[in-house]
């Protein structure tokens, strides 16, 4: 998934993707630590910056993890 701004810290990029999840329908809770409880189900972000057009653009990945 693509935010439209850029988070400098983990906690402000969870609430968004939090954010961003629960506006599509998803039981989404972030909770902390680069966690997520997303319908029932564990999953870790994983922020990624590639260049887009020569600017950085950041990128989110939810990975499935087992806890």
């Amino acid at each position: 998934m693509t935010l439209k701004n850029r988070y400098p810290t983990l906690k402000d990029h969870g609430e968004a993707v939090e954010k961003k999840l629960t506006q599509k329908g998803y039981d989404a809770v972030y909770e902390g630590n680069g966690y997520f409880l997303v319908d029932g189900k564990s999953y870790l972000l994983q922020g990624r910056t590639v260049p887009m057009g020569g600017l950085p653009m950041q990128r989110t990945v939810l990975k499935p993890v087992k806890r």
